[in-house]
């Protein structure tokens, strides 16, 4: 089924008409222009070498991007002027006197209400793939997507194509509040398994709705948008390099425990020497030949590697190295849960590669920031060896001079491409058991190599199918074994974060080696984050920490961030709504604590009313 909401959305997210683009971005300003879903005339698009249309494609793509660049001229600049340029100060939940609805018309308000009810209901989360299946067997998704679209989809989402999405980026970015675009495509398993040329050609397509989302972002300074790596690749390939890379670091662990041993403790950075470890790849992986000391000390010339300097050496980045980690015959028979990668894997994510470094170049040149969004854990190895290697092409080198800026906090202002900070962030889901270990690897990593690393932390949105899987094959639960124990990992990891930056401050028009979004509708861990920064000296504004929350959730927090000088910014999903309402429905059965503590939104939700109503004096 995903695999067909997949190939419908790319028929259904085709480039605006000229009309419908400069319509959207002459909406007015504030909430209420963002309710009224813009008109479109539509035409398909195949981003694919076969389009038959390019001219009038580019075209059409070109007007949606100046028309947002207009829309945005009359805000950026008050926005900017009244972020402030110093030391940041902690924010608290009452730092601001903010009301996040006063511009949302009254059917908005009532809507939400009603949307924050049935959130609230564990039964309709847990019935509702039930109830999307049967619609689709009777044949009525039609009427069903209408209401989610309707009540649902309207207050979590920014619309169904680019052109409904920029009154909602219009209005957020008139309260000082940027944009993480979010096309929300993404695969499981039962995606279609492609391979070689069909492979490389859905990327392209894939690939070129990205560049869309990156040009319409690109007209409002410092915005993300979000991709997913399993959007790109198949699914399938991923899992089995996920595996290979995991029997990787199999050899790498029993090579350290080996180490450890010998020289009578772990060494500090979890280093191992290559002359221990390189027999040992050898012997797991007979394609290596005997290349293995070779290839690891070019990595690292002082005789020791640590697990990211490996991964680094066999990856897709690099096919012949990573072909040589190709079992012809694995030692026991394999499952689909067990499968390796093999030669025709290697092959396809060597095709399909080049067209992600497009992608990254795109972005670089716009000025825009992309964050490699995580998944699923039978995913994660292979995407962090797809980002971290985009991390190191595409972001700039910490410490180089960039060209000075009227606004100091803007990420437009810097190189190359206008960005002071990291270009390519990759995502850390804190819930993880092994998530701080690989934040701090990574981050260290990147320092070595002299490029700027970003990371967004989050807590994770894959909790009940993670668990269920785990049972199922009799694997260790990869989940943290309380909420208790994942509020203290991503409070752990934002310590980690504003204390690495504040050792490595950088002057004005520096890139930084460090930055990173924190992603959360936890106060605490806002608090935190934001105390930690006044302590430090570390500036709100410079670009190189953010504060995001989902649309449509925790919005007091977003806009009192905003008021108070803060980076913040909106998640904001978009996309068809039979693509759409799974990918929320995951979000609402993986955060059901959060869904559960909605009573602030709807607090202040009533507020608002009782205000409109007379009931209570501003």
């Amino acid at each position: 089924m995903i695999s067909q909401h997949v190939s419908m959305a790319v028929a259904r997210l085709a480039v605006p008409s000229l009309a419908a683009a400069g319509a959207a971005a002459a909406a007015p300003l504030g909430r209420a222009a963002v309710s009224p879903r813009v008109g479109l005339h539509t035409s398909a698009l195949s981003l694919g070498p076969s389009s038959s249309q390019p001219a009038a494609a580019a075209a059409a793509a070109a007007s949606a991007a100046a028309a947002a660049a207009a829309a945005s001229a009359a805000t950026s600049s008050a926005s900017s002027a009244r972020r402030p340029t110093g030391p940041s100060a902690p924010w608290t939940p009452a730092a601001a006197s903010v009301r996040p609805y006063q511009h949302r018309p009254t059917s908005e308000l009532l809507n939400s209400l009603a949307v924050f009810q049935m959130c609230a209901l564990p039964g309709l989360v847990a019935a509702t793939p039930a109830i999307l299946d049967t619609a689709e067997r009777l044949g009525a998704s039609a009427p069903l997507n209408a209401v989610i679209k309707a009540t649902f989809f309207r207050h979590f989402c920014g619309g169904e194509d680019l052109p409904e999405v920029l009154p909602t980026m219009k209005a957020y970015e008139s309260a000082g509040i940027g944009s993480i675009l979010d096309l929300a495509l993404e695969a499981d398993l039962d995606a279609a398994a492609l391979t070689g040329a069909a492979a490389a050609d859905q990327a392209v397509k894939i690939a070129g709705m990205f560049k869309q989302s990156i040009e319409i972002a690109s007209h409002q300074p410092d915005n993300f948008i979000a991709i997913k790596v399993t959007a790109l690749f198949p699914p399938a390939l991923l899992q089995r390099w996920s595996t290979t890379l995991t029997r990787l670091k199999e050899v790498f662990d029993a090579a350290a425990a080996s180490d450890a041993a010998a020289a009578g403790g772990v060494d500090a950075q979890g280093a191992v020497e290559i002359a221990r470890l390189a027999p040992r790849i050898e012997a797991a992986f007979p394609g290596v030949g005997g290349r293995a000391a070779e290839l690891l000390a070019a990595a690292r010339a002082d005789g020791r590697v640590e697990w990211t300097d490996v991964a680094g050496v066999f990856s897709l980045h690099a096919p012949q190295r990573a072909a040589m980690l190709v079992r012809d015959a694995p030692a026991a028979a394999a499952t689909a849960d067990t499968a390796e990668a093999t030669h025709d894997d290697v092959a396809t994510a060597a095709l399909i590669v080049p067209h992600v470094d497009d992608l990254c170049a795109f972005a670089r040149a716009r000025g825009v920031r992309l964050m490699v969004d995580a998944e699923q854990t039978y995913f994660q190895p292979a995407i962090d060896d797809v980002a971290l290697g985009l991390c190191a092409k595409f972001n700039p080198r910490a410490g180089e001079a960039v060209a000075s800026t009227t606004t100091p906090g803007d990420a437009s202002a810097s190189a190359p491409g206008g960005l002071r900070t990291a270009v390519v962030y990759n995502t850390y889901q804190m819930y993880l058991v092994d998530a701080y270990a690989r934040l701090v690897a990574d981050t260290r990593r990147a320092a070595r190599l002299g490029v700027s690393f970003g990371a967004k932390i989050v807590r994770g949105a894959y909790m009940v199918s993670e668990r269920e899987r785990a049972a199922e094959l009799g694997i260790a639960d990869p989940i943290q074994p309380s909420l208790e124990a994942t509020h203290a990992s991503y409070n752990r990891a934002v310590t980690f974060l504003v204390d690495t930056m504040a050792r490595n401050k950088t002057a004005e028009h520096i890139v930084r080696q460090l930055a990173f979004v924190v992603a959360s509708h936890n106060k605490d861990s806002v608090k935190l984050a934001t105390g930690m920064m006044a302590q430090h000296g570390l500036s709100a504004v410079d670009g190189a920490v953010g504060f995001a929350q989902l649309m449509g959730m925790q919005d007091a927090t977003t806009y009192s961030l905003a008021a108070n000088g803060f980076r913040a910014y909106k998640y904001i999903p978009y996309g068809p709504v039979q693509v759409t309402v799974p990918y929320l429905h995951r979000r609402a059965q993986e955060n059901s604590a959060v869904l559960g503590a909605v009573s602030e939104d709807k607090r202040n939700l009533l507020t608002e009313l009782k205000i409109r109503m007379g009931l209570v004096r501003v």
